[in-house]
């Protein structure tokens, strides 16, 4: 048998095995099983899986129910069986996984996990040329919205002793230099998360002694070491809560009432993609749109604005009017 036609039967095979065939009866009828691995990404009969069943009984403890209407195959009671390997379902999602899992798990679990990733490639790797579903992760990627830039270089061992510490939840002492600091200074914080935005990496945390809760950038953690007391944390505190209230923007973080125009090209984007849930664009008689939209006042806001040049024009209110309007005066002055 030609290697391709082996390492097929082989997937199929041990896929029947491991992640079809249930554990007790009543059991899953062939066609059933077909149903599933076909599913799974595999191009099988009914009458193959008839095959595989009955080669599989001689070598393993699976029995058939011999159902009046149709046989039922099912792993025999108390075998006990646990079989290693990947599916090619889990292959595929720890290889999707596996970019944005890396940087955010502490390095105790990357070394465990490492042998699954590289297990997971090898899974897809061996099949991809007879399995189609086993190339989805070639064929999808995601494109950043804005300019792309580089990460922001932080050492390895600063990384993890700040996810150990956040892991064990215990406290940190580290040398941290902000950005309008010209030296590092010592902070003791309690960990409560890591974040990612964008290229950059921040640490969420209290600070001693006021416990007001911070985000820190990693690369700027010069030093650090765990203290071996518990941490610290809010009652209630949720991560995903924190950022939806705004602690990841910068700037007056208000909520105000945007009235601006735009152009049509401009309104096509946001009609798709709109400010937010109560966004109303009007049609203007001459040009474009008329935009009203309740958004929080905040840097990215106004480097968002910024970035339309003159495709939007901000009416209200006028303070963001007039700040927008002097970035616009200043910039211009620099290029004469």
């Amino acid at each position: 048998m030609p290697a391709s036609a082996t390492r097929r039967t082989l997937a199929r095979q041990w896929a029947l095995l491991r992640d079809i065939l249930p554990p007790r009866q009543p059991g899953k009828t062939a066609r059933e099983l077909t149903d599933s691995l076909n599913a799974s990404g595999f191009k099988v009969s009914k009458r193959q899986i008839e095959r595989d069943l009955n080669d599989l009984q001689e070598l393993f403890p699976i029995e058939c129910n011999d159902d009046e209407f149709a046989h039922r195959w099912y792993w025999a009671e108390g075998s006990g069986v646990s079989l290693p390997g990947l599916s090619l379902s889990e292959a595929l999602s720890l290889t999707l996984l596996e970019k944005t899992l890396r940087p955010l798990l502490p390095q105790s679990m990357l070394e465990t996990l490492d042998t699954r990733f590289d297990a997971a490639k090898r899974t897809l790797s061996s099949v991809a040329n007879d399995f189609p579903k086993a190339r989805w992760h070639e064929k999808i990627a995601t494109a950043p919205a804005s300019l792309p830039l580089l990460p922001p270089a932080t050492p390895q061992a600063i990384t993890a002793v700040v996810q150990e510490a956040l892991f064990s939840n215990l406290q940190l002492e580290m040398m941290y230099q902000g950005r309008d600091e010209m030296e590092p200074s010592s902070r003791v914080v309690h960990p409560l998360g890591l974040v990612q935005q964008g290229s950059r990496t921040y640490l969420v945390a209290l600070r001693e002694p006021d416990l007001d809760i911070r985000k820190y950038s990693l690369h700027r953690i010069k030093n650090a070491k765990t203290i071996n007391v518990p941490a610290g944390r809010p009652k209630n505190f949720k991560l995903e809560e924190h950022i939806a209230s705004g602690a990841f923007q910068h700037g007056l973080l208000e909520s105000i009432k945007l009235h601006a125009w735009v152009s049509v090209n401009l309104g096509v984007i946001l009609k798709e993609t709109p400010l937010s849930q109560d966004q109303r664009l009007s049609p203007e008689k001459n040009e474009g749109y008329t935009l009203e939209a309740t958004v929080t006042d905040s840097w990215q806001l106004r480097m968002w604005i910024l970035s339309q040049g003159d495709f939007i024009r901000v009416d209200k209110p006028v303070k963001l009017k007039r700040d927008i309007a002097h970035s616009l005066k200043t910039a211009f002055e620099q290029y004469l």
